[in-house]
């Protein structure tokens, strides 16, 4: 990996030299047919850049086909390629990373273009089959990467989205484990890996090579209890590694990785099995559901606080249920099972003090083990996997859900948010990754 990771490192970090001529993005459409000439056709195209700070820059109207986009000079952003029908509907869409003029003078890079509103497959595939339910993490705001076990070792696969191509495998790394099947990863610094299985956890760097064993800190009797939860990033750079939101055993245990890599504990107030998990701006981690009936349906652990709080939601035992926040107060809870049938989609109002009772959204994701994300204006892309457990991807939008075609079967991938923005479905059997943009 180190090799593949260094070839374009120098170009995305800026060298800060005049430039004689521009960088450019040529793109590229992967394994699916030119997007700019599927019906409906997009008839105009505008180039867009997004600043740091939320800003967008319009950067000019090309004319459709667009095949190269100069990234000319500025600041630091994510470059935005919109192909538009006459309806002024987005049809093709490509995204960059976040990119660098001043660091790009005469480099020309790939970037993958697409429908929009559909999944479609970048170039290449995996050279490894990662089989189901793979642990996936974005890492170093650049690279999918995978991790599986290979006997007493942990192999390494991963996708580059600044070359937009697969990166060949590393040497395995030793866990220290009989076996180093990893049930779950989170992401510190950027690049800093913590892996944890049944019985071991242990850091490594991906892109240095280094790796080293670690052990539970106190209150954490193993990072057995929290193995198979979902990582969850705040915003100062905490990672909460949820153990309740797994769907094999309940259990009350979250460990707390500092921006610094530093681990805590911290404890649910009850325990739970195939909770929902989100970070909500301005008020916390909250944990929804996977509860039984004597637990609150929803807790807290606010911003800067060491204790989860219960919330005054009625009980709620869904169990594979995934969590998108609209906003500071209203969050909707998608997917999963109520007994042995799909859970309706509800919203829950966190302002409410007293009395609370969840509010039917629309309709009932026939899925569990879910994933959701936000898209904008109260539309969200779900992936989870039906009762066959082959995976399905659905569109979310003012409570009506909209199947999204995958390009090819799967059963039991991974979905997770890529660093361009984009969707990235993995696994399942193909070795391509199927990426959605609105």
């Amino acid at each position: 990996m180190r090799s593949s990771l260094a070839a374009i490192a120098l170009a995305l970090a800026g060298c800060g030299e005049e430039a004689v001529e521009a960088g450019s993005l040529a793109l590229t459409r992967g394994h699916e047919p030119d997007p700019w000439f599927v019906a409906p056709t997009p008839t105009r195209a505008r180039v867009d850049k997004q600043l740091a700070d939320g800003e967008w820059v319009a950067l000019g109207e090309p004319q459709p086909p667009v095949n190269r986009v100069s990234l000319g000079k500025g600041a630091a952003g994510q470059f935005v390629v919109t192909g538009l029908d006459d309806a002024e509907v987005p049809r093709v869409r490509a995204r960059s990373l976040t990119l660098d003029p001043a660091g790009l003078a005469g480099i020309r890079l790939p970037l993958f273009v697409s429908r929009a509103g559909e999944l479609a497959r970048p170039p290449g595939e995996l050279p490894n089959d990662v089989g189901e339910s793979p642990r996936v993490v974005s890492v170093a705001s650049r690279h999918l990467l995978i991790a599986r076990a290979a006997g007493p070792s942990l192999a390494l696969d991963g996708y580059d989205f600044a070359a937009w191509s697969p990166i060949a495998p590393p040497e395995p790394l030793q866990c220290g484990a009989a076996s180093c099947e990893p049930r779950s990863l989170a992401v510190s610094q950027g690049s800093l890996v913590l892996a944890v299985g049944d019985d071991w956890g242990f850091w490594f760097d991906p892109i240095l090579g280094d790796s080293s064993p670690i052990d539970p800190p106190t209150g954490l009797a193993s990072f057995g209890l929290v193995a198979g939860g979902q990582a969850i990033p705040a915003p100062d750079g905490t990672v909460y590694l949820v153990g309740a939101t797994r769907s094999d055993a309940p259990t009350a245990s979250v460990l707390a990785i500092a921006a610094d890599g530093t681990l805590s504990h911290r404890a649910l107030t009850s325990a739970r099995q195939g909770a929902a998990a989100v970070w909500i701006d301005g008020r916390g981690l909250l944990i929804v559901g996977g509860g039984d009936a004597a637990a609150a349906g929803a807790e807290l652990l606010a911003e800067g606080a060491q204790a989860f709080a219960p919330l005054p939601q009625p009980p709620d035992e869904t169990r594979g249920a995934a969590a998108v926040a609209w906003d500071s107060t209203r969050v909707l809870r998608i997917g999963g099972r109520s007994g042995a049938a799909p859970a309706p989609s509800v919203e829950l109002a966190l302002g409410c003090a007293s009395g609370c009772q969840p509010k039917v959204a629309g309709d009932a994701a026939p899925v569990i083990d879910t994933a959701a994300f936000g898209l904008g204006a109260e539309t969200a892309l779900v992936v989870g996997r039906d009762e066959s457990g082959a995976t399905r991807v659905l569109r979310w939008q003012s409570g009506a859900l909209t199947p999204v075609a995958l390009r090819e079967p799967r059963n039991g991938a991974i979905a997770l948010r890529a660093p361009t923005g984009h969707v990235a479905v993995v696994g399942g059997g193909p070795r391509t990754v199927e990426l959605y943009v609105d």
